[in-house]
């Protein structure tokens, strides 16, 4: 079994640490390998490897530039690592490359959620749930930013979508919350 074969099945078990010396032989071995890039990049992610997930990302996304996905991934990493400018650039890459895929929508969203571009980041969720309409986690996002822009009544709609389509704990816990905020204590007590 080659390095990132191993690499990849380590990864799948949540071996992230054992993974990233395996993957770093591979990629040291054939530095043209975009998989093995991308897997250090998830391997490194796993670990709150910032700099070695960023810069794995990067190579990843240099040798495949028309892989949606993996820009996606990198500008998770880079969120995740406080890098949000790369994490939007990233983001904005992924949704030029696939402008049909909620998941980019939703992610250049969370970046710009992260970046403090509210009204930008609704814009990218609404998006999202046009594309998808029975997307619960773009429902979810749009009620949550909706809730931070100060619109009640369009945090309760989308989140009410969002727990009709998936009814977690966390989302009819939400929900509370932004009737609360509208000052509706018995409709936010009643969930």
């Amino acid at each position: 079994m080659c390095s990132s074969d191993l690499a990849s099945l380590l990864i799948e078990r949540r071996r992230a640490g054992e993974a990233i010396g395996e993957l770093k032989r591979a990629v040291a071995d054939k530095p043209d390998l975009a998989e093995a890039w991308f897997n250090l990049g998830q391997a490194a992610a796993m670990q709150k490897d910032c700099a070695t997930a960023m810069d794995a990302y990067a190579h990843a996304t240099k040798l495949s530039p028309q892989d949606g996905d993996g820009f996606i991934n990198a500008s998770v990493a880079a969120r995740k690592c406080g890098k949000l400018p790369e994490a939007t650039a990233a983001a904005r890459q992924a949704v030029k490359l696939a402008a049909r895929s909620p998941q980019a929508h939703l992610n250049l969203g969370l970046a710009l959620e992260a970046a403090g571009k509210l009204d930008d980041a609704a814009a990218e969720y609404d998006v999202a749930t046009r594309i998808k309409p029975d997307y619960a986690t773009a429902w979810w996002s749009l009620g949550l930013v909706d809730g931070k822009r100060k619109k009640p009544d369009a945090a309760i709609t989308a989140l009410e979508k969002a727990r009709e389509l998936s009814p977690t704990a966390a989302r009819i816990a939400d929900l509370g919350v932004a009737w609360r905020d509208k000052g509706d204590l018995a409709k936010a007590t009643m969930l």
